[in-house]
């Protein structure tokens, strides 16, 4: 992934868990609960969400649909369409990132 990707997804994470007034530890619980397919799934540790919104890693693929779940279910759609970009799309941020100086 890219450290445009990694920035983007830390800050939607930290926007989201803001807007709905959750700790790291809630909205672990929340990802847990909104797993592929409304199956549950392994709640992420709060050091992967610290990690998330740090930007030092980004969330897997599995945990970014759980993430735009979380999202669409409370009416959050321009994170929804933050978690649900593809990497390709985050290249593509990267990439006029550098061509405008901030390659960062």
């Amino acid at each position: 992934t890219t450290a445009a990707m990694r920035r983007g997804l830390g800050r939607a994470v930290v926007e989201l868990r803001s807007r709905m007034h959750w700790g790291q530890v809630d909205l672990a619980d929340q990802i847990a609960k909104h797993g592929v397919g409304g199956a549950v799934m392994a709640a992420p540790e709060q050091g992967a969400i610290s990690r998330w919104e740090n930007g030092v890693q980004a969330p897997s693929p599995i945990y970014r649909a759980a993430l735009a779940r979380i999202a669409a279910k409370h009416k959050h759609d321009d994170l929804v369409v933050t978690f649900r970009a593809p990497v390709s799309a985050w290249r593509l941020v990267a990439h006029v990132g550098k061509l405008a100086g901030d390659d960062k």
